[in-house]
């Protein structure tokens, strides 16, 4: 019996939850990029008006505290649609001396390091978050937000970051897989 057994028909439900797990990551960091891109236009909108409000005298009050949020919340959350996208730095004149098993494998080790570096940064954040929450530590401002609330940024960035991370080593893997 275990001679008949044969690892190309196991895969097939790896493959699938493979897809669900890339999909899911891809339509979650495409809603974020929507948020990211609304802030970013209210950002500009809320920046400008704070502008034109002090040349005429009447300042908007907490721009520079709001804008930190927008500014935050633009990083991380489009950090993760960038990548998904290949939209970041890419340094690829390297790539013409090596084999393309090469490249495949350092690519596993690559997203390996970025998954161990994107952990670390989600712990702090939640850490920082959850620290906030519990000293019920508010913002110095006369808006007084509790900061547990912007915070909530950061480790959601970096989780949805580690989700896409964990679809494209899946999908190295089995690039790697399909090649034995």
């Amino acid at each position: 019996m275990a001679e008949n057994f044969r690892l190309s028909q196991d895969r097939e439900p790896i493959k699938k939850f493979g897809y669900f797990l890339y999909r899911a990551a891809e339509w979650l960091s495409s809603c974020a990029m929507y948020v990211a891109g609304i802030s970013t236009l209210v950002l500009g909108f809320y920046v400008t008006a704070s502008g034109v409000g002090r040349m005429v005298g009447v300042p908007v009050r907490d721009a520079d505290e709001i804008g930190g949020y927008f500014m935050v919340l633009i990083s991380l959350w489009g950090g993760a649609y960038c990548f998904q996208r290949r939209g970041h730095i890419r340094v690829e004149f390297f790539q013409r001396f090596y084999g393309k098993k090469l490249l495949i494998w350092l690519e596993v080790a690559l997203l390996l390091v970025a998954l161990v570096v994107t952990a670390a940064m989600f712990v702090g954040g939640y850490t920082l978050t959850l620290s906030a929450f519990s000293r019920g530590a508010v913002s110095n401002t006369a808006l007084a937000v509790p900061l547990y609330l912007p915070m909530m940024i950061i480790p959601t960035g970096w989780l949805l970051l580690g989700l896409i991370l964990i679809a494209e080593l899946g999908k190295t893997i089995s690039i790697v897989v399909g090649q034995h």
